[in-house]
């Protein structure tokens, strides 16, 4: 997750799309590939318009990324009232 986006190729297909992510999830995923990552927020209304970019890479051995890891399309998100 990060406060900007990115567009940098990683090889394989795969391409990094949140430029110095600033927290990491760990957890698994469900037979689907499924995971929740809640993120709580405050309600305070200087929040409203923020923006975050978020991605997702998963340990995979048959994934594009160097055999180790699948990556998720990017996700742009806008907090709003």
């Amino acid at each position: 997750m990060s406060g900007q986006s990115a567009t940098q190729t990683l090889g394989g297909g795969c391409t990094l799309l949140v430029q110095n992510p600033l927290v990491a999830f760990t957890g698994t995923t469900d037979l689907d590939g499924t995971a929740l990552a809640p993120l709580p927020l405050p309600n305070v209304p200087q929040l409203v318009g923020a923006e975050v970019f978020t991605q997702f890479a998963v340990a995979d051995p048959a994934g594009t990324f160097l055999g180790l890891a699948a990556f998720s399309d990017g996700l742009h998100l806008v907090i709003s009232r």
